[in-house]
Order: C-alpha cells, then structure tokens, then sequence
C-alpha cells in the first residue's frame, strides 16, 4: 500500500466551505481512478488541512498525479488557499485496521 498527502493551507474565514469542497469535489475525482483505495480530511482549526489519499501501489498514485489533477485542484480550491498546498509520499510500512 501507499500514501500521498497533501497538506492544504486554506482561508479561515472560508475553511468549512473549502473543506466540503474538497469532499465534494476532489475525493469524488479521486474515488474514480484506478487503484485508489481510500482518503480523508483531517483539519485543524487554524485553516490547516492535511489530505491522505491511500493507493495499491505508487504507480496508480503517480499516474493520478501525472493526470493534471493538481490544476484541477488548484482551479477547484485555489480561491480558497493561502498559500500553496504540498505534497509528500509515503509506503506503508505497517497499518493494522480494526
């Protein structure tokens, strides 16, 4: 398994609205592409929000990315950022779900 996040720097002043736009929009594009496992939101109360998207493997992850996804995410979010966001990836290397 693999992870990608993307920590997200959103306005305050707009964070619910951008936070349910992202569940609306981009984890909708994501539950679309092949080897997409799963993803959430987590947030904090300071416009800080990190999204951790879980994959098969990397290469469905770097197909996703190598899509254009980001300029859709920015075209979709960037109205609500202040600055942009970032990306890190990650393998598994123990999960264990109950």
């Amino acid at each position: 398994m693999y992870v990608a996040t993307m920590t997200y720097y959103f306005r305050k002043e707009l964070f619910d609205e951008a936070c349910k736009k992202w569940y609306d929009i981009v984890l909708s594009k994501l539950v679309q592409k092949e080897g997409f496992v799963g993803g959430m939101l987590m947030t904090k109360p300071d416009g800080k929000a990190v999204a951790i998207g879980f994959w098969e493997d990397k290469s469905f992850a770097d197909r996703t990315m190598q899509s254009g996804i980001m300029n859709e995410v920015m075209k979709d979010l960037g109205e609500y950022m202040t600055k942009d966001p970032i990306h890190e990836d990650f393998e598994v290397t123990y999960y264990k779900l109950r």
